[in-house]
């Protein structure tokens, strides 16, 4: 009879701590809040929390690889979306077909797993606009929360630990409550900190492209004074008095990606260039790194703009202290594209470039 009752209270229990689950499943599919189980024509579009970007551009790429021949990528974390695809032309051949598939925080590895994927299903990579910094270069593993995880399809490894991570959103009562709240009144309220996009103006997203348009830039063009002084009244820009060198000492995993990406490079006979990130915390990319870049893809291909330089002095190149702006990236391309020969060979439009002349 003891063995019975206790049997009923466990069972109780694990009953009470189970019930939730499926309920949170179900309303992770049918609601869909990160926009992973469905297609849609925008992303964007309505959008006002934290989408997987590494998802959202695969299956951009997946749904227009056909129609749209895409050959040329610009590869990078979050920092990379300074670079648009539209701006990016004017320096390629005149029949490129370029897609911007970045993701959030993945780092060498996105990248690496994302070159892996378009060799492996029969894509192009003709050319090549790969975009790092400090700690992309050391992210060598998948990473861990909903919208940095790297989707199943990239990164080989368990679907269920992927799908798994964007129910655990809906445990936290200050999300859940936060997107009801924000969906039925569209206003954000302190409690809902990050985990609610708080801007003036939305994202625009760009379906063909895989580019983001930021609201912070119109409302940088409608009231930059204020946008700015808003930024120094929350402490975003600090002193950057010290700028200590980043010295991680390099893995060999590292190395592996590296060089794995270089192959893939090889094979295609990719043009590319590699953008060391201007970042607002003037540290320089540890020299370990530096000559890293240089001997896997060539001193001549390799752009390090990290340190104290013309783009990293004013506080009007940045949104905040971690992306700068689209004007930062058109500049960066005009340097390391300039000088640059396209010549016909067999009437196929090959490239030349003179590495760092005109810098």
């Amino acid at each position: 009879m003891k063995d019975d009752k206790s049997f009923k209270l466990l069972a109780g229990k694990i009953l009470l701590f189970t019930f939730p689950i499926p309920i949170l499943v179900i309303m992770s599919v049918v609601v869909d809040p990160f926009k992973i189980y469905r297609q849609y024509d925008d992303y964007d579009r309505d959008n006002f929390v934290p989408l997987n970007r590494e998802l959202v551009c695969l299956k951009l790429y997946e749904r227009n690889k056909k129609a749209m021949g895409y050959d040329s990528f610009i590869f990078g974390n979050s920092r990379s979306q300074a670079f648009k695809v539209n701006n990016w032309k004017a320096f390629l051949p005149a029949n490129s077909k370029p897609f911007h598939f970045d993701g959030a925080g993945g780092g060498i590895y996105g990248i690496h797993n994302r070159i892996r994927y378009i060799d492996q299903s029969g894509g192009r990579l003709d050319n090549a606009l790969v975009i790092v910094d400090q700690l992309s270069l050391t992210s060598t593993k998948n990473a861990k929360g909903h919208h940095f995880i790297s989707p199943p399809e990239l990164s080989n490894e368990s679907p269920l630990a992927f799908y798994s991570e964007f129910t655990k959103p809906l445990l936290n009562i200050r999300f859940v409550t936060g997107y009801i709240d924000y969906s039925m009144f569209a206003t954000h309220r302190n409690y809902m900190s990050k985990l609610i996009y708080n801007q003036k103006y939305p994202n625009v997203g760009d379906s063909r492209t895989g580019d983001v348009y930021y609201g912070a830039d119109r409302q940088i063009f409608e009231d930059s004074k204020g946008y700015y002084q808003a930024q120094i009244n929350k402490g975003t820009f600090y002193d950057r008095a010290k700028r200590v060198a980043m010295s991680k000492p390099v893995t060999q995993d590292e190395k592996e990606l590296l060089f794995d990406i270089k192959k893939y490079f090889n094979k295609h006979h990719t043009d590319y260039r590699i953008v060391v990130c201007p970042l607002y915390d003037q540290k320089p990319l540890g020299d370990d790194h530096v000559q890293l870049l240089h001997s896997v893809f060539g001193a001549e291909s390799v752009y390090d703009y990290s340190g104290v330089n013309k783009f990293t002095q004013s506080i009007h190149n940045y949104y905040e202290d971690s992306h700068f702006r689209p004007k930062v990236a058109d500049e960066i391309m005009k340097e390391i594209y300039s000088g640059r020969r396209l010549k016909s060979v067999s009437g196929v439009t090959s490239v030349s470039h003179p590495g760092k002349e005109g810098r």
